[in-house]
């Protein structure tokens, strides 16, 4: 399937919104491809009107909020009914989580970011088809180097500590503790607007980012962190997550299994800048094959 024209639902509210990297990712790749297409924020509210009014062929679904207001798919699908309508839907979510069930039978498929959820999403939401898509980058074509974010070791993401999102929340205050990360995050929206968009800069301009998601032991599941870090020649060390090195082989990224692996080869790349640097430049490599363009061109494929 080769879409005319597509709208993207995804959402502008609050501030950090605007800037969030995914559907700054999914804008990208649509106008490298040239496909015409609008993007429709859902929050507060979802205006129907002008979902309807460009007149697509494909709607895509990001947020959990269209699987929440079932009036707002039934009446999209009432309206438009030759589109086919699929969620691509970036988020792991589990039982141990607050997750409505619902009936999106009338969506033509469900793209999530692992490949371990298929008998889920069609048990909870009803989902005709399921597949696996997972998030993407938008590459920059050379560093941005900026002596404010200087770090020799850093993360960017939160400290959830309810339930299943603890166990990373502790690991990185042990790693703050034990190996000096500087940890960059905020919830106020404002805040986290200037975060997601200086993240190019603190990328290129730290030696190594930490980068681990709240959940390592689902199959092919990261954040979208594991696709940014190089993206933006940042050099990653990497929770090791089962089908990681499909994506990025060993010599384009430092994966660990354990606290003290990690503290060890963080010791050793900030001390080696040569091989720290060969590794950086392969890994930037590697990052255009999952740019967002590739990404729709697989969810196209798989339609």
């Amino acid at each position: 399937m080769i879409p005319k024209r597509i709208v993207v639902i995804g959402s502008d509210w609050p501030e950090n919104e605007q800037w969030c990297p995914h559907w700054q990712g999914i804008k990208a790749g649509l106008r490298r491809l040239g496909v015409p297409s609008l993007f429709v924020s859902c929050r507060p509210t979802l205006n129907i009107d002008s979902v309807v009014a460009f007149d697509p062929d494909l709607v895509i679904y990001g947020l959990m909020d269209i699987v929440k207001n079932a009036h707002w798919r039934a009446e999209i699908r009432q309206r438009l009914p030759s589109a086919t309508i699929v969620m691509w839907y970036g988020d792991f979510r589990d039982d141990r989580m607050n997750q409505p069930d619902a009936d999106c039978s009338e969506l033509d498929a469900m793209f999530v970011s692992n490949d371990a959820q298929e008998k889920r999403y069609s048990r909870k939401w009803k989902m005709k088809k399921v597949n696996f898509l997972p998030l993407g980058c938008e590459p920059i074509d050379k560093p941005q180097v900026d002596s404010r974010y200087a770090f020799d070791f850093v993360f960017i993401g939160g400290q959830i500590q309810e339930g299943a999102f603890h166990d990373r929340a502790s690991f990185v205050e042990t790693m703050k503790i034990k190996s000096d990360l500087v940890l960059v995050n905020s919830y106020d929206p404002a805040v986290r607007s200037r975060i997601y968009r200086a993240m190019p800069k603190i990328y290129s301009s730290s030696k190594m980012a930490l980068d681990v998601s709240h959940f390592t032991n689902i199959k092919k599941y990261t954040s979208i962190r594991y696709w940014e870090i190089p993206a933006f020649f940042g050099f990653a060390l990497t929770k090791r997550w089962p089908g990681c090195e499909e994506f990025y082989p060993e010599n384009s990224r430092i994966y660990f299994d354990t606290m003290e692996e990690a503290i060890e080869k963080k010791d050793y790349y900030l001390k080696h800048e040569p091989q720290r640097q060969a590794i950086l430049k392969r890994a930037h490599a590697l990052s255009y094959n999952h740019s967002y363009d590739h990404r729709l061109n697989q969810m196209f494929g798989m339609l």
